[in-house]
């Protein structure tokens, strides 16, 4: 594993560009370092290995909340739709964008270094019929076909981890690289400001009113950043 250590947008920049010429490379921010790459199914309070029983009850349930025409043929899709809506199970969220990455990772306030993790593994899901999620093993990258604009526009794609509990590490082929991005507890803050600058941001990465909201949010709690203020807006 390579580790990269960032204190600007240049040393960022330059992290990335290790990665730039291979399209296989996905990305995840995390605001801690210490936080596992196991799916939310493999952590507790849910890593017991009852994820496929509440799975199946879950999906029974889903169906009158979606259309006829909007239903996934195959569980692997279904799974998407459950991660992308909450439901605890055993992917883990990817992206192709780092930025979007990198906002992820420094998001939330906090006074610790943050990650992006960089992943690339050849182990890429082909045949949605020839298993199910809870058949197969090992870590195995999956595109869904058919899941909402959210998970298409942000993430678009997920590790699919099995058993539940198995690490991005330990599932690990030789072929399979891992990198970390670490982000210097001191650059956490000013990144948010730089990402916003290059289109980065909740309202961007998020194009609903959710996303509009916590952007205007963000914007109002940290005015004071912007010497001139904002479309006319002057500061008391």
């Amino acid at each position: 594993m390579k580790e990269y250590r960032v204190r600007s947008f240049t040393e960022l920049h330059k992290a990335l560009g290790s990665h730039r010429r291979d399209a296989g490379w996905r990305y995840r921010g995390h605001a801690d370092p210490d936080w596992p790459l196991i799916p939310r199914a493999g952590r507790p309070p849910f890593a017991d290995g009852h994820d496929q029983i509440f799975f199946k009850r879950w999906k029974a349930e889903a169906l009158q909340y979606v259309e006829p025409d909007e239903r996934p043929a195959d569980d692997w899709n279904w799974l998407a739709i459950a991660q992308h809506h909450g439901f605890a199970t055993r992917l883990l969220d990817w992206t192709g964008k780092p930025l979007a990455a990198a906002y992820f990772a420094v998001m939330e306030p906090g006074y610790g270094e943050s990650v992006i993790w960089c992943f690339r593994t050849t182990n890429i899901l082909g045949d949605l019929n020839a298993k199910t999620p809870f058949e197969r093993n090992g870590i195995t990258l999956f595109m869904p076909t058919r899941v909402s604009g959210r998970v298409s526009r942000v993430i678009g794609l997920f590790t699919h981890h099995g058993p539940s509990t198995l690490s991005v590490e330990a599932g690990m082929t030789p072929a399979d690289r891992l990198d970390k991005i670490v982000i210097d507890k001191n650059y956490r803050t000013e990144l948010l400001f730089e990402l916003n600058q290059y289109g980065i941001n909740s309202q961007t990465l998020f194009p609903n009113l959710v996303g509009l909201s916590r952007h205007f949010n963000w914007i109002m709690a940290e005015f004071d950043y912007w010497k001139e203020g904002l479309s006319g807006i002057k500061k008391p």
